[in-house]
Order: C-alpha cells, then structure tokens, then sequence
C-alpha cells in the first residue's frame, strides 16, 4: 500500500514543478514584454503626443462637418450593393451551361441521362466562365474606385474645414458637400 502512494506523490511533486516553471517562465515573458512597452513608450512619447493631437484635431473636424458620416455610410451602401452584384454576377456565370445543339443553341432546361437512366454529367461553358476573369478584374477595380471616392470626399472635407476654420466669411455649404 504505502509505495504506490509514495509513486503518486512523485508524480504529483514532478507536474507540480513543471507547473511551476511554466508559471515562472509565463511570468518573466510578460515581465520583458512589460518592461519592452514601457521603453517603447518613453522613447517614442512625442511621437504619442502628436498622434495624440492629431486625432484631436480629426475629431474637431468630425464635429464641424458631421455630414462626412453620411458620405461615407452612401460609400458603404453603394460598396454593399456591388459586392452583391458581383457576387451574384459570379455564381450565374460560373453555372451557365454548354448550349446542345440539338435544339438550336438554346440552354438545356434539365441534364441529359443515359440510357439507364442516371444523369450524365452537367457541362458548362468554357467561354461563359472565362467572364468571371473579367468580373473579377472589374470587382476589384471599383472596389478600389469606391474607397479612392470616400477618401477622396474625407480629405477633401477636412482639408476645407482645416484651412478654412479661421475664415470669417460664411461658407455656402458644409464642407463635406463642397469636397
């Protein structure tokens, strides 16, 4: 009775302190990366600063121009709106199928089958496929059209905003609208 409970203590003291040189090498890691991040802070604390301040600034000119808001939620519809396009644009190219020419080039309405009665295999068009090349190429590019729109529209408007805060005429418009 008495080794078996001496074996089992064993093996409980060696995951004990295997357990405990994970808890100690755990620690001393997030020890250095705590030490590492406050020398990253310290030495790049201006930097902080003016990211801080720069963001201070962009939330004044969110304020002046709250219509910057509305541009960019029509951006995102209209960038929605594509992408489903597209994507539906692409399943239907990729599951048109081969005309037969039996029936003058029109689409089968169902699969042909054999003569035992079990489906043949569904061909589809090589060329109509060959399209979703090209969808794919027009996807991406007015992908990137509606992004370069909607930073184009925020740097526009803040630019206004920004050089124009100290005017003392009044602006027709917000700048959002005029950018």
């Amino acid at each position: 009775g008495g080794g078996g409970a001496a074996a089992v203590a064993l093996v409980d003291d060696e995951r004990c302190h295997a357990m405990n040189q994970t808890m100690l090498w755990g620690g001393v890691v997030v020890m250095v990366v705590g030490v590492l991040m406050l020398c990253v802070s310290l030495f790049l604390r201006k930097r902080i600063e003016l990211t801080a301040a720069m963001f201070k600034e962009a939330c004044k000119g969110l304020q002046a121009s709250p219509m910057l808001f509305v541009c960019a939620a029509l951006v995102v519809v209209a960038w929605l709106a594509y992408n489903a396009h597209a994507v539906a644009s692409l399943v239907y190219l990729y599951a048109v199928p081969r005309p037969s020419h039996g029936d003058g080039g029109a689409p089968p309405l169902a699969p042909s089958s054999s003569a035992a009665g079990v489906p043949l295999e569904q061909r589809f068009d090589d060329a109509a496929r060959y399209l979703v090349l090209y969808q794919v190429f027009m996807a991406l590019w007015c992908n990137a059209l509606l992004s370069a729109v909607l930073q184009f529209t925020i740097a526009g408007a803040v630019g206004h905003w920004y050089f124009a805060r100290d005017a003392t005429a009044p602006q027709l418009g917000g700048p959002a609208l005029v950018s």
